[in-house]
């Protein structure tokens, strides 16, 4: 019986050796080369509802290699890689020329009404934008979760809304203008 159940753990113990799926697979320990404290292992965040808010590799405690994130809703956030915490930015040749714009409602926008909304231009995530707009107000929207700015037109007629490239602000990624009812 004994001899089955050493058996039976060095084939469980083959199987999850073999196993190199990044995603499932938790690493005990580094590349030789690195300290016996310095050790990799997978992290999953997730929010209250459980979907996944990010997920990446951490050694010796900082981000390292490709890492993901996700909005509350399962959609995505940013894409990045790191190398021990820092993040390796995309050069603005690799960067989209065009943005999706989600809203948190169907309305359109409303003078002195807040609009929730969040930009799609993956890899970049809303770290990686500067958002303006040519009238009204700017803030943080009260869901973080699924959406990543608040705009409040303060005048009726057209809200424009320009994002660029945080590292390299001369670079536009989009433009684009709605209109604004009373």
């Amino acid at each position: 019986m004994n001899n089955i159940l050493v058996l039976f753990f060095i084939l469980l113990l083959a199987i999850s050796c073999n196993n190199n799926n990044q995603d499932e697979q938790f690493l005990e320990r580094s590349e030789s080369a690195r300290a016996e404290s310095d050790t990799c292992v997978l992290e999953v965040k997730r929010y209250s509802n459980g979907v996944v808010s990010s997920k990446g590799r951490v050694c010796a405690g900082k981000q390292d290699g490709d890492w993901i994130a996700f909005y509350a809703d399962g959609s995505l956030k940013w894409k990045g890689h790191f190398h021990m915490g820092n993040r390796y930015l995309p050069d603005s040749l690799d960067l989209p020329r065009s943005c999706m714009f989600v809203f948190s409602k169907d309305s359109q926008f409303r003078k002195g009404l807040g609009r929730d909304f969040r930009i799609n231009a993956p890899p970049l995530g809303p770290n990686d934008m500067i958002v303006s707009i040519d009238q009204g107000e700017f803030e943080d929207p009260i869901d973080g979760d699924n959406f990543d700015h608040r705009v409040s037109p303060t005048d009726t007629g057209e809200i424009c809304i320009s994002v660029s490239y945080r590292h390299k602000s001369a670079f536009t990624i989009c433009k684009k203008c709605f209109t604004v009812i009373p």
